[in-house]
């Protein structure tokens, strides 16, 4: 409720892509979904450099971009974009994975701080100490398969089959 009502009193936005509302689809798909498209890629080379999870996580909010850029554009594309759109739902699905253990393990961290000079059934703290490994081993797992997936997302053959795609007139 607080930021719905600091949005209404405050200023209208800044709207820099406001002039491409009067232009055609076929105008505009182009330059978004290449803008999002360089960002992913731009970002996945900064993983491939250096696999740290926040490398990984930020390559997720990138692909998320993409992805929803081109589900918005590919009615005008008559499915053509589909394809395209399913390698970025696996890409965003591995990465996903991979998130979803950072978040399990900085939760299992918190509790062991929080449980810090209390008495903890040593039962519980094994269990919890079985779940970190399992997340480490997921996470090592789909960091693996994530190459093998970005390698397909990434090839030629990807690149040249959306440019070809989004050339076409709408």
């Amino acid at each position: 409720e607080r930021r719905l009502a600091r949005f209404l009193s405050g200023p209208l936005p800044q709207r820099p892509r406001a002039p491409l509302a009067v232009k055609q689809v076929q105008e505009v798909a182009p330059l978004l979904i290449n803008e999002k498209f360089a960002a992913v890629m731009e970002q996945g080379r900064a993983v491939l450099a250096d696999p740290q999870l926040e490398q990984f996580h930020r390559l997720r909010i990138q692909m998320k971009k993409l992805r929803y850029a081109c589900e918005f554009m590919s009615p005008a594309y008559d499915g053509a974009l589909d394809p395209f759109i399913e390698r970025t739902v696996e890409i965003q699905d591995c990465l996903g994975d991979i998130q979803d253990t950072v978040f399990t393990q900085k939760f299992i961290d918190a509790l062991f701080d929080n449980w810090k000079r209390k008495i903890v059934s040593p039962a519980l703290l094994f269990v919890l100490g079985e779940i970190y490994q399992l997340q480490e081993g997921i996470a090592a797992e789909r960091e693996h398969r994530f190459g093998k997936i970005w390698e397909r997302f990434a090839s030629e053959e990807t690149i040249g089959q959306l440019k070809e795609i989004i050339k076409r007139d709408a």
